[in-house]
């Protein structure tokens, strides 16, 4: 299962799993509710993770008393888990058994439930794992539990000056920022750090932008990591070279500092890693 994974909001992910779940038109007296936070993060593959909560859904509405709801929600206890709850007793155990032996044909429940099994098997292949528990009032609660991971931003920048801004910028994604002088050092940190997004300055000692940038599209570690042009040089020949280089995004020092962070934001939730 080859996962092409990237950050994108839980809650938006939660509405398309739901609308596939209603458009099948026979749950119509099910009330579905999301209570997913408006800025909750998950780094997935967006497709298959959006395949295993719609599985969880459908199984959730399929077993909910008429005229009931079905909620899902983050689980309060772990910041990048989801949590489906529904009023139905189920054999916990049973699909605990299932959830913890995704990779076993011969688990508890297989034949039963295909479609939890593949949603099994999606949530694992991330380092996740899915887990039913028994609620309160009689119900049952599916939780996918996954890695809570924040983005990490490599800064290749020589300028101190420039390098304070940027980070300051870069604060308002609530990730890790790395930094690096020059393209040598920048190398090997993309090797050690694996960032999900660097911003690259062209004009460098011991190896600058386009040598990095034609490094990183030649790397297989590093050929679809995004990559934004921070520079002060914006001639359109220099912001065509670039692109047609292979990178995604080009700014303007210092202009594009103000769309820095909107810009990193949208290359993070939008284009999947390979490597």
């Amino acid at each position: 299962m080859k996962l092409y994974p990237c950050f994108f909001l839980a809650r938006e992910t939660a509405e398309v799993a739901l609308a596939s779940v209603r458009s099948g038109g026979q749950l119509h007296d099910i009330t579905f509710v999301n209570d997913i936070p408006e800025r909750l993060r998950t780094y997935a593959d967006r497709g298959l993770f959006t395949e295993a909560v719609t599985s969880l859904l459908l199984h959730a509405a399929r077993r909910a008393p008429a005229g009931s709801s079905v909620r899902i929600s983050n689980h309060s206890s772990a910041p990048a888990s989801l949590t489906i709850e529904y009023g139905f007793a189920e054999e916990t155990e049973k699909l605990s058994s299932l959830f913890g032996n995704g990779d076993d044909e011969a688990a508890t429940g297989a034949h039963e439930y295909p479609s939890l099994l593949r949603a099994a098997r999606v949530v694992a292949r991330h380092g996740g794992r899915i887990t039913a528990e028994a609620t309160p009032d009689g119900g049952t609660a599916l939780t996918i539990g996954m890695p809570d991971i924040c983005p990490r931003i490599l800064v290749v920048e020589d300028d101190p000056d420039y390098m304070a801004l940027t980070k300051e910028y870069l604060m308002e994604l609530d990730g890790v920022v790395l930094e690096s002088k020059n393209g040598l050092e920048a190398l090997k940190m993309i090797v050690d750090h694996s960032p999900h997004l660097v911003v690259l300055d062209l004009s460098m000692p011991a190896m600058d932008g386009y040598s990095l940038l034609t490094s990183m599209r030649l790397s297989k570690k590093a050929t679809e990591m995004p990559i934004i042009i921070f520079s002060s040089d914006n001639s359109i020949q220099t912001k065509e070279k670039v692109l047609g280089m292979g990178a995604d995004k080009f700014l303007m020092k210092p202009d594009g500092l103000k769309d820095l962070a909107q810009t990193s934001l949208l290359l993070l939730c939008r284009k999947p890693m390979t490597g």
